[in-house]
């Protein structure tokens, strides 16, 4: 009997200076229902946690918000190059699930100066049954 069928989508989010809001897309191109098991920032560079000037990035399937990562210092805070963090999911049950040609999209909302951020955003899928 085969296992579960398992893949992985990435977002990445290109380094965009600090003081400017900004989006990106992925789209998932597999066929059928999927679920969110897990989800990993991966950090291309190192973006340092502060009290006031911060950025929140926001992972969403149409309005429905999946996850989200704030540098603010008394939140998830500073994103390391390298060193890869679990990704909050905010979702349950249903806010989870993804289907052929559902666009994610991560966007990162910045407070006062906000902060420059370049990662990636991975998300563990395990089909579902039809």
């Amino acid at each position: 009997m085969a296992g579960p069928k398992i893949a992985q989508l990435d977002v990445m989010h290109t380094l965009v200076a600090a003081g400017t809001d900004d989006s990106f897309y992925a789209v998932l191109t597999l066929p059928g229902k999927w679920l969110i098991t897990a989800a990993r920032i991966i950090p291309l560079a190192t973006s340092t946690g502060h009290a006031s000037n911060y950025a929140v990035l926001t992972l969403t399937n149409g309005a429905t918000t999946i996850g989200a990562w704030s540098t603010l210092s008394t939140s998830d805070s500073t994103l390391t190059e390298g060193t890869d963090a679990a990704f909050p999911l905010d979702g349950t049950g249903s806010d989870l699930v993804l289907s052929q040609n559902d666009v994610i999209k991560l966007a990162k909302v910045e407070t006062a100066s906000g902060v420059g951020v370049h990662c990636i955003v991975s998300l563990l899928l395990e089909q579902r049954p039809l």
